[in-house]
């Protein structure tokens, strides 16, 4: 199991480096960051994620 998450995350970077689309300093951030820090990151994804969505049109 640990092994396709660890394959999982390392393609994740391959391909993001590979288009161009890997931000190594928000990636460190992330990394680095405590508990309290990691809360406030998933809740701006969060957020991002609902407006994008929200944003899409109906089909």
């Amino acid at each position: 199991m640990f092994i396709n998450v660890l394959g999982n995350a390392v393609a994740a970077i391959v391909i993001g480096k590979w288009e161009k689309d890997f931000d190594a300093d928000r990636a460190n951030s992330v990394l680095r960051a405590g508990a309290a820090e990691l809360e406030r990151i998933e809740a701006e994804h969060d957020a991002a994620e609902n407006r994008a969505v929200a944003h899409q049109p109906q089909s």
